[in-house]
Parts: structure tokens; C-alpha cells; sequence
């Protein structure tokens, strides 16, 4: 079940002009994961930042908007543009734009 759910997951979050590109399950299963750890983060972040704010009266210090996150390029292949990638040996990053 975790599986299946996680492999939607990435599909439904990428908001993109273009068509989401036809990869692997295993490729989706891998960006949801880290779809859910970046939300997991950001949830932790901001309780955390509200409680301090709040113990300490002055005004919580906002996270991100937007995060980055790094793309495999042997499984995102028409995503990534690996001979960028390969040249500045970095992978490509897609951005999400996290809501609470």
C-alpha cells in the first residue's frame, strides 16, 4: 500500500507545464519519499519555530516557499540534463512548492 501510495504521490504534487515525464514507478516512489521528508521537515520547522516564537515574544522566522530537490538522472532521463550534470558533477533539481 505504501508503495502504491507513494508512487501517486509525485505524480499528483508535480505542477509543471509540461507533461510529467514518463518515468519509472521507481523513479516516483523515490521522489515521493523525498516529497514526504521535505513536508515532514517543514511541518517539524514550523512547530518548532512557533513555539520558540512564542516562549520568546518575538515573531516566528518564516521557512521556504519553495524547495529544491535533487533528481536522479539515470531515472529521470527527460528531465535532467545530464551532460550539465555530468560536467559540473551535480544532478538537476525540480522545485515544489510546499503549502501547509
Amino acid at each position: 500500500l505504501d508503495s502504491h501510495l507513494f508512487g501517486k504521490l509525485a505524480q499528483r504534487c508535480i505542477t509543471s507545464p509540461q507533461p510529467v515525464p514518463n518515468a519509472s514507478e521507481q523513479a516516483f516512489r523515490s521522489l515521493s519519499h523525498q516529497l514526504v521528508l521535505i513536508v515532514g521537515a517543514a511541518v517539524t520547522i514550523t512547530a518548532e519555530e512557533a513555539k520558540r516564537a512564542a516562549d520568546s515574544g518575538k515573531k516566528a522566522t518564516p521557512i521556504p516557499d519553495c524547495w529544491a530537490i535533487l533528481l536522479d538522472p539515470e531515472m529521470w532521463p527527460l528531465v535532467c540534463d545530464t551532460s550539465a550534470a555530468t560536467a559540473s558533477g551535480t544532478g538537476a533539481a525540480a522545485s515544489s512548492t510546499a503549502s501547509s
